[in-house]
């Protein structure tokens, strides 16, 4: 029997990431306190990864913590974020800002935090799911909106979700020269689901920032 393959856009992974693979310095833990270890040239390759893009998705954890603006030099990029519990505080960038957002939710999310999405400029929601959000469905209701690059800049729960479901294409991480060794820190693409075995990654280039080294990667499944 033939199973139908989902189209859906093509997913693109970018992360900072310490030699432990933290993402922040511990729980709670904004990752802009790595900022001040990443040199400015870092700039020029996030901001071509976002031109590049036509969206950037986080997790709501990323929203909530690093309270990110998600600039892009594209002007029609759209921020998408994964909101299932509506975590994301009506006096952060990505609800009070008038760049357009889209946020994935459930049938379970708030009814208050739909609300406040309502009341703003250029915000939106789509249900899709029940108690969590089906990224699956997701990537084809954003490929059915014309969107064709994903790029995910977090966090590491999404990042797990998104592997398990087969839905990356490649990873590009900046690999920081620091350790964080705590071991609550979210690192990343940590989350509930086991992926040792069903995630092959091939290293396509590596190559010095400075004292950091920026690895492109591709993500290949097992059956």
């Amino acid at each position: 029997m033939l199973v139908k393959k989902i189209q859906r856009p093509r997913c693109t992974v970018l992360s900072a990431v310490s030699i432990d693979g933290g993402m922040s310095a511990g729980r709670g833990a904004s990752s802009r306190e790595f900022g001040a270890l990443i040199p400015k040239r870092y700039n020029k390759v996030r901001d071509a990864e976002r031109l590049r893009a036509d969206a950037i998705m986080v997790g709501s954890n990323t929203a909530y913590v690093d309270n990110p603006n998600l600039l892009s030099p594209n002007p029609n990029i759209i921020r998408v974020v994964i909101d299932s519990k509506g975590i994301t505080p009506v006096s952060h960038n990505l609800l009070s800002n008038d760049f357009a957002t889209l946020f994935f939710v459930t049938s379970k999310t708030p009814k208050s935090f739909l609300n406040a999405i309502r009341a703003r400029k250029n915000k939106q929601f789509v249900e899709c799911g029940n108690g969590k959000v089906d990224l699956v469905k997701a990537f084809n209701i954003l490929y059915n909106l014309g969107i064709r690059r994903v790029l995910v800049e977090g966090g590491g729960l999404l990042i797990n979700h998104l592997l398990r479901d087969k839905l990356v294409d490649e990873i590009k991480l900046l690999y920081i020269p620091t350790i964080v060794g705590k071991d609550d820190a979210p690192r990343f693409a940590v989350g509930s689901e086991n992926l040792f075995g069903k995630v092959k990654i091939a290293v396509k280039r590596a190559r010095k920032l400075g004292n950091l080294v920026f690895v492109e990667c591709g993500v290949l499944y097992e059956n």
